[in-house]
């Protein structure tokens, strides 16, 4: 990666009232640091509460909730560029997908974050001198080092989820989630996860429409998109390979698809980042 071209990522800060009372659908990897108070937030229908000092990680693609923040509620966050995360996904191996991804705010004490908080302090100080010769490099550099020490103290509170057994929009629309992580390389249409769910297909664009403003397909494309992305950047598989790989019927129609969503073809995505 050339030093000129500058990783992007974000830093701010934020009270989160953009976020109350809504579902979002995130769509990018962002690390929070409650600074002051606490909220009363729902990562993939689980319940958590988020209190200063503490700070986590929200992975993409997850169905992210905040139900209730304090009057004195503040947290600020580095939210990390697609370019940047595939920098680091090709360094990081299965495992640390699987215990990082369950990364939630009331697993951490204090104590066990004095690392962490120290890398995420090292990640705003270098937002604000981006004429560092060595910018991408030490950028990278922390941001695996914060994961592998993410690792460390998620796992010992690693187990597998469970989601609360009731008819809910969420809880429809959390295993329409599963269902597209299980099966998006094989099914693209709405139709087979409405059947799989049990309901019409008319009914889970409803609940779908109106829990995160995105249609069902809307959903099912935006992920099968970001696969693509990450798999042009972090391999060197041919177009046709990665469209038998996603279940597309060859590359012309996995590019149509691609310029569709994106405004770009394949090559020029793939020209472009690497």
């Amino acid at each position: 990666m050339n030093e000129k071209n500058k990783l992007q990522f974000e830093v701010g800060t934020s009270d989160w009232s953009e976020f109350l009372g809504k579902t979002h659908f995130t769509s990018e990897v962002t690390i929070f640091k409650c600074t002051s108070g606490y909220a009363v937030i729902t990562i993939n229908s689980q319940q958590h509460t988020f209190r200063a000092p503490i700070n986590f990680l929200l992975k993409e693609f997850a169905l992210f909730q905040v139900l209730e923040v304090s009057a004195d509620f503040s947290v600020t966050y580095c939210r990390f560029s697609m370019e940047l995360c595939n920098e680091i996904y090709t360094q990081l191996d299965d495992r640390i997908f699987e215990v990082t991804e369950q990364s939630v705010p009331d697993i951490y004490t204090e104590d066990k974050l004095q690392m962490i908080d120290h890398l995420f302090n090292c990640m705003c100080l270098l937002y604000n001198n981006k004429h560092h010769s060595c910018y991408n490099k030490l950028l990278i550099n922390l941001v695996l080092s914060y994961t592998y020490e993410l690792y460390e103290q998620t796992k010992p509170f690693v187990k597998k989820q469970t989601v609360p057994t009731n008819n809910s929009n969420i809880y429809i629309l959390n295993h329409f989630y599963d269902l597209i992580f299980d099966f998006h390389t094989i099914h693209h249409d709405a139709k087979f996860y409405a059947d799989a769910l049990h309901i019409s297909e008319r009914y889970l664009y409803k609940v779908v429409k109106e829990t995160i403003h995105i249609t069902p397909k809307q959903m099912i494309d935006y992920y099968l998109t970001a696969l693509i992305k990450k798999t042009l950047l972090t391999t060197s598989l041919t177009f046709q390979q990665i469209a038998d790989k996603l279940n597309f019927t060859d590359q012309s129609a996995m590019g149509q698809f691609f310029k569709r969503n994106t405004g770009m073809t394949l090559s020029e995505f793939r020209n472009k980042h690497i």
